[in-house]
């Protein structure tokens, strides 16, 4: 939890048990954590003048209330959720948009899906490159259900959470050319940090397929 204020000679303080705030409650220094639903309140001094207190509400999502996403997609229109899913896929990344329409479902093969629309990154910032959500990862979001052209759909998204995949494959080395490399030798490099996403099948425990890493074409030999 973080609390700031334009005035850079406010003092800050703060309670979290509903009561109101004064210059004898907490006083704020440094961001804090919360640990259960809290609501929140603030307010600021400066030189002996009190601004208006803020509030707000925060709710701890406790494992019983994550629904699935094949019970969501039977919930009522307007109906606050909170959904823990796979992304099975996303729309192209365009670097000009803040935001990433993407699907997810109850695994990442499921032939059900939800969409998210207008999707944005951990604690509401931008999504700043193509990588940040991939098909694989696992989500926890609080969103509303409802009906986009017949079809179900998730607005007004809160990612909470997001566990990157990581494939059973590594990747070493990448191709500069934008030719198919299919005949081409892949070189034993490491390459830490990269995502990717795998098109392939697994074979006596080996991936064979492509690999696309930062719009490359990888062969696993």
């Amino acid at each position: 939890m973080t609390l700031s204020s334009e005035n850079q000679d406010a003092k800050i303080y703060y309670t979290t048990d509903g009561t109101e705030p004064t210059d004898q409650s907490t006083a704020y220094t440094a961001p804090f954590s919360l640990k259960s639903s809290t609501n929140v309140k603030a307010v600021a001094y400066v030189n002996g003048e009190r601004s208006k207190v803020i509030s707000q509400n925060f709710k701890k999502v406790e494992e019983n209330e994550l629904i699935s996403v094949a019970q969501a997609l039977k919930t009522d229109n307007g109906t606050q959720v909170y959904i823990k899913a796979k992304v099975a896929k996303t729309n192209t990344y365009n670097s000009s948009c803040p935001t990433l329409n993407y699907y997810i479902a109850d695994a990442e093969n499921a032939a059900e899906t939800l969409r998210i629309l207008n999707g944005r990154y951990l604690q509401n910032t931008k999504i700043s490159n193509a990588f940040q959500i991939v098909r694989g990862d696992e989500v926890v979001l609080a969103a509303t259900v409802d009906t986009d052209n017949d079809a179900k759909v998730l607005k007004n998204v809160q990612l909470l959470s997001i566990s990157e995949c990581i494939d059973q494959a590594k990747i070493y080395a990448i191709s500069n050319t934008t030719t198919d490399i299919s005949n081409g030798v892949v070189e034993a490099k490491n390459m830490d940090g990269v995502r990717y996403n795998l098109v392939g099948q697994r074979v006596n425990n080996n991936y064979q397929g492509l690999v696309i890493v930062n719009g490359h074409k990888v062969i696993l030999k």
